[in-house]
């Protein structure tokens, strides 16, 4: 099937779930709440509110410390639940749009918000309301702000902007960006069965496994670096770990092996949601933001107690899971302190576990096993009603281990990774006005990973350490005839560092300034063709230490040409500095055997330069997306979003493709020095920080045929650019709710390694990402039960190493989980069990006839997994 076809497959799927939806909403039945809200913590009350519902509460999370919630019953509609949560503890809602509610102090100005239902105003119905909407984050900037002298009455939709929220793309409280937004929210992560961060974001369809997947223990995939760590790294698009910027609260983490940021230490249970910006972001960010920006929030405020446990194994057997959580918390009037502790245990795959690893030397492990204890912490507290000040932390201690044969009859040998991982933050959040408001912090993140291997004897170890403080403000600018004008501005100074094995210790510095503005262009109304016309303007200034000055900018527009129908755009630059990793680390050299279509038998000995490279450039990037989002007021259960991204990548840093092919592939040849003589030989052995001889023989400068650079190099440049869509839609059935949702991306991605190398279409070929891949599933949600279906689809792809298999088929598998909330009113109290299967078929990878790397691993380790059917069962009991 061409692209061209593959696409029309795409969209005409698209549209049919949409007619389908559509359809579907004839026979929606309003229903109330599906189950009873016990009496309990106001904050716990209004989170399971809003998800029965749906509906979006926005509100700060001081608002409910010390407060309590009145019991709801089963069937209660939505209008009545919220007025009876509210009851009784001096707050009130208002709207901000009609899926979106502010809850906020009463005052003079505020009626109660049991007054509300004499207007006649209605609050959707779970049954109305979308997947979309219960997920995404509130957004006020549709709305203009009050004057001060203006009363806010809580009857009717109010002109009140919601200025506390902040969302992943802007600096701008309450601003929607101009580029699209990904969120998996609680109940969406614990949807998906998975207990790794990593896996969460693997089901994401923008984010490419390959540099970013445990499976990659191996050489089974040519163009991939090994990860003895076991980690895992968000990559957007297939343009590299390095090339997604990763935050935790909107903080960086520090690098890891290989410039990847590793997130998984961080336990699932700490995680409120995840947003995900597929957009270049670096006006916004800095450095490394070109792919977008992966932001993982965690909890901050909980009442109580939460225990669980989860035992899980793979039904081929290996992999299997024994896991641990503590959650503690309290909260008061101004303040509040969480604290968790989880622990977790994984076994590995070995080879001979799997029928499509059997010819793999043994032991070969496919899947390492580890172990995890994580602790994690954080605490707040008002100094003043303009003053508060914060604390959070975490800390995470992993070892993994993993045993590899290079061929049969060869030593195995067992590799050992030591991973520590430290995040702290301290800070305090400033009022300086009812609509300006700043932001004061330090971090002090840190990454260390210390490996063994033997009995080869070999010892590596490796640190990243990134310290920042910085000092942020938001809020309204002027109020102009079209609205309020807001500005963002902030500024700060980070200290990056990296040590390896005492042979590269350095550090960099940067100094950066930013400033964010959002302007409205037209005044919001219900006009057909002119609803609504958003500006925002981004620039950052940084310093560095070791590369100069750079200077990005971003422009943003959102148009609304009526209230159901938004589309978006944006335009900007992207600067990304090389890794300390890169620059400092010592060449790593090796005398191996290759593949040789230049040898009268297949192969020859060859030196191979790894690893570190001082002479690197900078990277720079266009990048620029389109897209709309339509939200249809008549069917507010249904939201459909397209959009088309286009990066454009200069003097990326790339590694070579496969320096196991480099002897074969004509693409390489830029790379490749032929007959070297024994004078360059000589230089590069004395620039080598390791020399390891793989090949048994003992090093003869006769026997080399080739030098092959495989360090990281800029290549000329890299084109990202694809489309991006996705429906959700959420009727009644029966007497619950079922909500469905597909997402899915179409991606091209080009290269040229070289200013003499052809340009190479990776996408779609293999150990690459896919042009097509799609994640599709719904929820139903019964009272207490709930029920979960979802279906993963990769692309195929063509076979470059192997003309002979030039095919390698598309991969689906299926995920399904079983899900029971107790109502909390009976003898055990309030607790859930969770039965979740991925890939319940029990699918294998798709062959892939690939004979240069380690024998008999053939398939494709960066887009399936060797796991195969993996059952667990989770308990959780709350007190």
């Amino acid at each position: 099937m061409s692209n061209r076809s593959l696409v029309r497959t795409f969209v005409r799927a698209s549209l049919l779930l949409s007619t389908v939806a559509v359809f579907n909403s004839a026979l929606a039945i309003a229903g109330g709440l599906p189950r009873a809200l016990p009496p309990q913590p106001l904050a716990d009350a209004l989170d399971d509110f809003a998800k029965m519902t749906g509906i979006q509460l926005v509100y700060r999370a001081e608002l409910a410390v010390g407060l309590s919630s009145h019991g709801v019953q089963a069937g209660a509609s939505a209008e009545e639940a919220l007025q009876n949560l509210l009851q009784d503890t001096g707050l009130t809602y208002v709207y901000v749009n009609e899926r979106t509610i502010s809850i906020r102090r009463m005052d003079a100005t505020n009626k109660p918000s049991r007054e509300k239902a004499s207007t006649g105003a209605r609050l959707p119905e779970p049954a109305e309301l979308t997947f979309w909407n219960r997920l995404r984050l509130a957004q006020a900037s549709d709305v203009a702000e009050p004057r001060a002298e203006e009363s806010v009455d809580a009857s009717k939709p109010t002109a009140s902007s919601v200025d506390e929220v902040v969302v992943t793309g802007s600096h701008i409280r309450g601003v929607t960006p101009a580029a699209s937004l990904i969120v998996l929210d609680r109940q969406a992560i614990q949807a998906t069965g998975y207990t790794a961060v990593g896996d969460v974001i693997r089901t994401i369809p923008q984010n490419y496994g390959g540099g970013s997947n445990p499976a990659l223990m191996t050489n089974s995939a040519p163009n991939q670096l090994q990860q003895p760590s076991g980690g895992s790294a968000p990559n957007l698009f297939g343009l590299g770990p390095t090339s997604t910027l990763t935050l935790v609260n909107g903080r960086r983490l520090p690098e890891g092996n290989g410039g990847a940021v590793d997130i998984t230490p961080i336990p699932l249970e700490v995680i409120e949601r995840i947003e995900v910006v597929p957009d270049g972001s670096s006006a916004v960010y800095g450095s490394d933001a070109v792919a977008g920006v992966v932001n993982i929030i965690l909890k901050q405020d909980f009442d109580g107690a939460v225990t669980s446990g989860i035992v899980g194994g793979a039904t081929q057997g290996g992999a299997f899971e024994t896991g641990f959580s503590q959650l503690v918390g309290t909260s008061w009037q101004g303040g509040g302190v969480i604290f968790d502790y989880s622990y977790s245990h994984q076994g590995d795959v070995q080879s001979d576990q799997r029928d499509f690893t059997l010819e793999a030397p043994r032991p070969d492990t496919l899947l390492p096993a580890s172990n995890r204890n994580s602790f994690f912490g954080s605490a707040h507290q008002d100094i003043s009603a303009a003053v508060s000040v914060f604390a959070e932390g975490y800390y995470t201690d992993r070892w993994v281990r993993s045993q590899i044969t290079s061929y049969v009859g060869a030593t195995p040998y067992t590799t050992t990774a030591q991973v520590k991982q430290h995040y702290v933050t301290i800070g305090a959040n400033l009022d300086f006005s009812e609509s300006w408001h700043g932001t004061l912090f330090a971090t002090d993140s840190k990454h260390s990973t210390d490996q063994l291997q033997v009995p080869i004897d070999f010892e590596y170890a490796y640190s990243g350490e990134s310290r920042t403080f910085e000092a942020n403000a938001d809020g309204a600018l002027l109020t102009l005839p079209t609205g309020v004008a807001r500005l963002a501005v902030g500024g700060g100074h980070r200290r990056d560092t990296y040590y390896q094995d005492a042979t590269a210790d350095g550090d960099r510095t940067v100094s950066y300034a930013f400033g964010e503005l959002h302007v409205p262009l037209v005044t919001p109304m219900s006009r057909p063709g002119l609803n609504r016309l958003d500006l925002s303007v981004s620039g950052r200034f940084e310093h560095y230490s070791d590369f100069g000055d750079s200077t990005v900018p971003k422009v943003g527009l959102v148009y609304e040409p009526t209230s159901d129908l938004t589309l978006r755009g944006s335009w900007g630059r992207s600067f990304h500095a090389p890794l300390l990793d890169d620059t400092l680390a010592p060449e790593f050299l090796v005398m191996n055997r290759l593949p040789d279509d230049q040898s009268a038998t297949g192969t020859s000995y060859n030196l191979i330069r790894l690893i570190g490279n001082p002479d690197l450039d900078p990277q720079t990037a266009r990048t620029w997306s389109a897209g709309l989002d339509y939200s249809p007021s008549a069917l507010p259960p249904l939201h459909m979003a397209l959009g088309y991204f286009s990066i454009r990548y200069s003097h990326v840093i790339k590694n070579l493709a496969s320096y196991r092919t480099a002897l074969v592939n004509p693409a390489d040849a830029p790379l490749v020095t032929r007959n070297p003589s024994t004078e360059l030989q000589q230089e590069v052995l004395n620039n080598a920080g390791t020399f390891i001889n793989y090949t048994g023989l003992p090093y003869d400068p006769s026997l080399i045929a080739a030098i092959v650079d495989a360090r990281p190099n800029n290549a000329a440049y890299q084109n990202a650019s694809g489309v991006n869509a996705s429906v959700e839609y959420s009727t009644a059935l029966g007497s619950g709710t079922l909500t469905s949702f597909v997402n899915g991306m179409y991606l091209k991605l080009r290269q040229r390694l070289t200013s003499a190398s052809p340009v190479e279409e990776l996408a779609g070929t293999v150990f690459a990402p896919p042009h097509v891949r799609a994640r599709l599933g719904a929820t139903w949600m019964l009272g207490s039960w709930s029920f979960t279906g979802a279906a993963n689809y990769v692309g195929g792809s063509d076979n470059i190493y192997e003309p002979s298999a030039p095919h390698v088929s598309s991969w689906t598998t299926l995920d399904a989980q079983m899900a029971y909330e107790s109502p909390g009113d009976g003898a055990l109290g309030r607790f859930s069990v969770v039965l979740s299967g991925q890939n319940i078929l029990d699918r294998d990878p798709p062959f892939v006839l690939f004979t240069s790397g380690y024998p008999g691993l053939n398939y494709d380790s960066t887009n399936a997994s060797p796991l195969g059917r993996f059952v667990s069962l989770k308990l959780t009991k709350s007190f």
